[in-house]
């Protein structure tokens, strides 16, 4: 299973006081491969400065909030 962080350096406006974009990723790495024993690859992806993708697009035109979770 493949787990993706999208996020930024900068904290969503509407989102003060919740954890970072960064924190969050952690917090999953931390978690998830304590509680399943099964192979995962967690990967952040700063949709700033990341290639473009459907996702990345979406965030710049405020479609979702970060950070977003993609699960494959």
């Amino acid at each position: 299973m493949e787990i993706t962080v999208y996020g930024t350096a900068v904290t969503c406006p509407s989102c003060v006081g919740a954890p970072s974009s960064e924190e969050t990723f952690s917090w999953l790495q931390a978690v998830l491969g304590r509680k399943y024993e099964q192979a995962m690859t967690l990967r952040y992806v700063d949709f700033e400065t990341a290639t473009s993708d459907q996702w990345t697009e979406a965030l710049k035109e405020d479609v979702y909030f970060y950070p977003l979770i993609v699960l494959d």
